[in-house]
């Protein structure tokens, strides 16, 4: 991560699924949007009743408004340069996005993408659920 990289939005609780034939099993984890990628963190050091805390208020926020585009206290781009040293997390830079597409769900959002991955091409899905 370079250091003129900011945090533009910070989600948390979002499912990411492979969408191949033998894709395997969905992971959950934070979906974070800076000016220059797209990272999904399911191995974080942020501690669990931080989760808890910022959980909640999402939630709410998302009760009142299907906007996604904030940011987190106690979670910034220094963590964020800590998490992207875990190899387990995914970084999607900005070139590698093929195609992208977008699916409103009544108990959700879903974020398509097709995505250059080494030589192969992939597709990835990440799923927002508002309601439970």
């Amino acid at each position: 991560m370079e250091s003129e990289e900011k945090i533009q939005a910070h989600v948390l609780s979002v499912w990411r699924e492979r969408r191949e034939f033998f894709g395997g099993k969905g992971r959950e984890g934070m979906l974070i949007l800076t000016n220059r990628r797209l990272m999904f963190v399911k191995k974080t050091e942020a501690g669990m009743k931080w989760w808890g805390a910022v959980r909640t208020r999402q939630i709410v926020r998302l009760l009142l408004s299907k906007d996604v585009m904030f940011t987190e206290d106690g979670y910034d781009e220094e963590r964020l340069r800590t998490d992207a040293e875990n190899k387990k997390n995914q970084e999607i830079h900005f070139n590698d996005i093929l195609n992208i597409g977008f699916e409103e769900k009544v108990w959700g959002s879903i974020l398509f993408l097709e995505i250059l991955e080494g030589d192969k091409k992939g597709n990835i899905s990440f799923q927002l659920f508002r309601i439970g």
